[in-house]
């Protein structure tokens, strides 16, 4: 099923976000069972192999940061997305790392250590009124890529990644609804903000 014509429109426009289709959006539900291990996980320290700068330069997605002082916003929502953001970019840079390894001639084990912890600071950030939606559906986008390396830890070597795959499917659709979402909240927002949505979520997407 195609996407709407307006969205079809737009995403060619930005460059991005390769929409085939809609086939409904995921539940923002989140698994029951995840978020109780996520509130068994002990807070520790988030330590990447690159950081985010160098996630941003290894795909074809400009670096554009959500910033709440530039924000017309009501400072609540502005300030939670700034939080919640620079936590998508950090899920970034572990996608891009396990994405490189999984591709390498000679690959690493698969560790999840630190999508369970910007996993667990995500799920501790409060959502104000209203966002609770786009909350969801961002972070069970980002169990669902954690998911996706989960099931390649005993053959953590895939070549030619299939983007047709569930589980790089599912968190897609995910995150175009999550970026609609935004579009459609706050139309007055500041370009460069709006921008920020876009670019941000983009770049947390495997297609």
């Amino acid at each position: 099923m195609r996407l709407l014509v307006g969205i079809v429109i737009l995403c060619g426009a930005l460059g991005g976000f390769y929409c085939l289709g809609f086939m409904g959006t995921p539940s923002a539900s989140l698994d029951p069972e995840e978020i109780r291990y996520l509130e068994s996980v002990p807070l520790e320290p988030i330590k990447q192999s690159m950081n985010v700068d160098q996630a941003y330069r290894a795909i074809p997605h400009h670096q554009v940061t959500f910033r709440s002082r530039a924000s017309i916003l009501e400072r609540t929502e502005a300030e939670y997305l700034e939080k919640a953001f620079s936590l998508v970019d950090l899920a970034v840079v572990e996608r891009i790392h396990l994405l490189r390894n999984i591709q390498s001639e000679d690959p690493k084990p698969i560790p999840l250590k630190n999508y369970d912890q910007i996993l667990k600071r995500l799920m501790e950030l409060h959502a104000p009124e209203g966002l609770n939606y786009f909350h969801h559906q961002v972070m069970a986008a980002i169990i669902e890529e954690k998911q996706f390396y989960q099931g390649l830890e005993d053959h953590p070597s895939i070549g030619t990644l299939n983007t047709w795959h569930p589980l790089i499917r599912r968190p897609h659709r995910r995150l175009v609804a999550s970026y609609q979402f935004l579009a459609s909240r706050y139309p007055q927002e500041s370009p460069k903000n709006k921008q920020a949505f876009y670019e941000h979520l983009c770049a947390l997407d495997f297609i």
